[in-house]
């Protein structure tokens, strides 16, 4: 009951997100640093598939964390013991997309629709509050959210994030 209270109130509580410079790779590696127990106790072959000098975003670090442990706990908990968990950061164009796979139960076509919608969950103790605040966070970070899932197979989620804008160095003389 206390974390379904604690999930509502985040959810109907639209906070301004602290945007600040993020590296991704920084982000990504804290979120696996506190779900290793769980991805060691089904034996996942984690893989991670990015370069830690990515170019970086703006954003809130906390609810961006909040976006990736949701996502990340969610395949983790779809996830078949010895399965694959592969996180993959790569830019494309002026975007971060950062992609969770994971190789476990897959979400059905029917479902796939109304993931995002509050109160959906396909889970006994899931509040479906989890991917509806994702949402709101990446939209609220000006990003998107994609699903790719396949039923017995996996699912792949695809968050895309404006990247920063490089900064401008400023030359003597020269109008900026």
């Amino acid at each position: 009951l206390e974390k379904l209270i604690s999930n509502l109130l985040d959810f109907a509580r639209s906070s301004t997100p602290q945007l600040v410079t993020v590296k991704p790779s920084e982000l990504v590696d804290a979120c696996l640093l506190l779900l290793q127990s769980q991805i060691a106790k089904l034996g996942l072959q984690l893989s991670r598939e990015y370069h830690p000098d990515l170019p970086t975003v703006v954003g809130d670090p906390g609810q961006l964390k909040q976006v990736l442990l949701n996502i990340l706990t969610n395949a983790i908990q779809a996830s078949k013991p010895g399965g694959r968990l592969t996180v993959r950061l790569e830019t494309l164009s002026e975007w971060l997309l950062v992609e969770i796979e994971d190789t476990g139960c897959g979400i059905p076509n029917q479902q796939l629709k109304n993931i995002f919608d509050p109160f959906v969950t396909t889970k006994d103790d899931g509040t479906g509050l989890g991917l509806s605040i994702a949402l709101r966070i990446i939209e609220d970070h000006r990003g998107r959210i994609e699903v790719d899932s396949k039923e017995g197979i996996g699912s792949r989620f695809t968050i895309h994030l404006p990247l920063a804008a490089p900064a401008v160095a400023e030359v003597p003389g020269q109008p900026t």
